[in-house]
């Protein structure tokens, strides 16, 4: 959309993000790119002609600390911010230039209600390159949190395994665990496999069992 048929309130929202030091991409309430700044171009290298109209998974394409694939189609993210939910910030392994790998924290944001009729991004996305000392310092945080629930596991469970067998101890249901976790329900499906293999069960209810006799979580 041209400058001069936006509302006024949505020239004073995005000049205000057009000037930011962090990359800052709107999206629509289908997920396609709407508002894209002046950092943003430089970061990703594109301009906002290049990127206007497409789907934000096939720009940004990212994946979690993990490996899991948190970009895709169907953006877990954006469904928990339509739907009023919180999301804190959270980390996001991206490809710069020549395929190296850097590592950004991406902070969410929904457009205030009383305006959201008058701008056309529904959600604004920040992302923030994190140094390798603050990274370095995070990931030692991580390790040091979930140390004591390795010394437990007998079973060789990695981390999210263990969250994923936790959350459906609670009830959750395949689709409500991926969106908890920012994850795609195919991978939550993996996961519940590899952990069938690593606990010698064949159904959900058996694992959750065995990982609550053997205090995994």
């Amino acid at each position: 959309m041209e400058r001069n048929t936006r509302h006024p309130e949505a020239i004073l929202l995005y000049d205000f993000l057009q000037n930011t030091a962090d990359a800052v991409i709107g999206l629509d309430r289908a997920g396609k790119i709407c508002f894209w700044n002046a950092a943003a171009e430089s970061f990703f290298g594109l301009s906002f002609d290049q990127v206007a109209g497409k789907k934000c998974h096939t720009i940004v394409g990212g994946a979690g600390m993990d490996g899991d694939c948190l970009c895709s189609p169907v953006c877990p993210i954006i469904a928990k911010l339509l739907h009023h939910e919180i999301v804190g910030n959270y980390d996001l392994l991206l490809r710069g230039e020549n395929d190296t790998p850097v590592v950004v924290n991406v902070g969410t944001y929904l457009t205030p209600k009383s305006i959201q009729k008058k701008v056309e991004a529904t959600v604004f996305l920040t992302f923030r390159p994190i140094d390798s000392y603050r990274l370095i310092k995070r990931l030692a945080a991580e390790s040091r949190y979930h140390a004591p629930r390795c010394r437990n596991n007998r079973f060789n469970l990695t981390s999210r395994e263990t969250e994923i067998l936790e959350l459906a101890s609670k009830g959750l249901t395949t689709r409500a665990i991926a969106r908890n976790l920012s994850i795609s329900e195919i991978t939550v499906r993996n996961h519940f496999k590899n952990i069938y293999s690593k606990l010698g069960v064949h159904s959900r209810l058996e694992a959750v069992n065995r990982a609550i006799s053997h205090h995994l979580f």
